[in-house]
């Protein structure tokens, strides 16, 4: 896949093997660089970039900071941010700061691979939204489209708070849930996503494909949420999300997994996870 790829480190050593695997898996991308993040907050704007990877413990000028710069100046690309920092305080705030993804350190290939990877599909897929949803002949955005807009950017917040903005399924729900109906059958909505997402058209993905994609991103947000609760049970996260998306029994079930008293996780639930999400983002 072709690309444009902006690094943003001060460590040249990590820039360089970035710069490696973009060039071994990415054929024929364009790679920027830079190890001054002042400068490259302009250099940014000035390349447009697809996909910009920084770092977020820089000096003079923090990951978090750069970003939050890039989404002032309507930065349409997607951002990745690189750090051995875990703490979750932390890449919440980078979250917010609009970062789409994010890839631990010390750098591991097939891990940078696959986040690459799934961030770039994440720009193509809002690419071609923009180039869908918005008519050649009109000036104006209607009252619809703008509605789509505002539903899509709350998906993409619920989508990140509980874990799973890049995940395998992750833009199926972005491209179907702001377009069509929250009680139409988990069948139905599998057939929609096959015949109209666009991904799909060069694949030969069988329904059951899609459905088992789908309850696999359940599945991983179910085990987010449930460690929240876990942890914090008075987390805003746990107590908005634990019995909007999941039933109380699925919940409680995944939560006595995470403490080790079940060999039995939570039940997976699609058709209430969609619903929930589509009662949300409306």
């Amino acid at each position: 896949m072709a690309c444009s790829f902006y690094i943003v480190d001060d460590d040249r050593s990590v820039r360089k093997i970035l710069s490696q695997i973009i060039s071994t898996h990415f054929n024929d991308s364009e790679i920027f660089q830079s190890d001054d993040p002042w400068f490259a907050v302009q250099d940014i704007l000035r390349h447009n970039p697809e996909i910009v990877v920084l770092d977020l413990l820089m000096e003079g000028m923090d990951g978090i900071e750069v970003s939050e710069a890039l989404i002032k100046n309507n930065f349409q690309g997607q951002i990745v941010m690189l750090s051995e920092v875990g703490a979750k305080e932390i890449i919440a705030q980078a979250y917010k700061s609009g970062v789409d993804h994010y890839i631990n350190k010390p750098i591991n290939v097939t891990e940078v691979v696959t986040v690459l990877s799934r961030t770039l599909e994440m720009h193509q897929l809002k690419h071609y939204v923009r180039l869908v949803g918005t008519p050649a002949t009109s000036k104006n955005v209607t009252a619809a489209e703008n509605g789509t807009c505002q539903k899509r950017s709350k998906l993409q917040n619920i989508l990140k708070e509980v874990g799973i903005l890049g995940e395998s399924g992750c833009d199926e729900l972005l491209f179907a849930l702001p377009q069509i109906r929250s009680d139409l059958p988990l069948g139905q909505f599998y057939q929609w996503l096959k015949d109209h997402y666009p991904s799909y058209a060069e694949d030969t993905i069988s329904l059951k494909g899609i459905e088992q994609r789908l309850r696999r991103l359940v599945q991983l947000a179910m085990e987010n949420i449930a460690n929240i609760g876990v942890e914090d049970f008075s987390n805003y996260k746990f107590e908005r999300y634990s019995t909007t998306l999941f039933s109380f029994k699925a919940i409680r079930q995944e939560m006595e997994y995470a403490r080790g008293n079940s060999p039995s996780r939570g039940k997976v639930d699609v058709k209430r996870f969609v619903e929930g999400i589509s009662a949300l983002i409306e």
